[in-house]
């Protein structure tokens, strides 16, 4: 682990990475890396298995939490203070907490071989609402659901979707999806039923499904 110098720019090029990579699907593709903010959302990612690249963190943060800021750290493969002002500016909340991770995306994806006859799946298909998708894994996780299967739409590693999700997108199986009806017509091929979902009062609880 390597604590590296305060950066206090938020010109410095290492900062304007992190901007990209907070606020662009595509530069977290290309780096198979996301960003997390705050002390749940990195305790929940540490105890799923994620591995943080490198945490930065605020001496504020330090002086008020520094068990939880020094557990962060001896995580993390680099750690870096910055000031106040620079996690004000990564930030998307409007009161920081002063931690925030860079960390390796999950390779541990589901492939259709995976998806089991008995098991329940929720697939979603272009949801754009990054809000919507993290409170479906968030509620999918909850019923107990067998895994996700995301067929386009917003990204699961956007901030948004990660805060909505409490975290069930780094513990929930998941299935990333370029060809949905490609992937319903195979499955229904191998006796997987397929069910859809709508807000009506009369349609059946999905708890109940067989």
């Amino acid at each position: 682990m390597l604590i590296t110098k305060t950066i206090t720019s938020t010109s410095n090029p290492e900062i304007k990475r992190l901007m990209l990579l907070n606020t662009q699907s595509r530069q977290r593709r290309k780096e198979s890396l996301f960003c997390i903010e705050g002390f749940r959302l990195l305790d929940d990612a540490v105890k799923s298995g994620i591995k943080i690249e490198k945490l930065y963190f605020t001496s504020d943060a330090l002086e008020k939490h520094g068990h939880k800021v020094e557990g962060f750290v001896s995580c993390a493969d680099e750690a870096c203070e910055v000031s106040g002002n620079v996690m004000a500016h990564l930030s998307e909340t409007e009161t920081p907490q002063g931690v925030f991770g860079v960390c390796k995306m999950r390779t541990d994806l589901l492939s259709e071989g995976d998806i089991a006859r008995g098991g329940k799946y929720v697939l979603l298909e272009n949801i754009q609402d990054p809000s919507n998708i993290g409170a479906v894994a968030r509620s999918a996780e909850a019923l107990g659901i067998s895994g996700l299967i995301v067929c386009g739409g917003c990204d699961i590693y956007s901030p948004k979707s990660l805060r909505a999700s409490m975290g069930a997108f780094f513990r929930i199986p998941i299935m990333l999806c370029d060809n949905p009806t490609e992937l319903v017509l195979s499955l229904k091929r191998e006796g997987v039923s397929f069910f859809a979902c709508v807000p009506d009062r009369c349609a059946q609880d999905v708890r109940q499904l067989r």
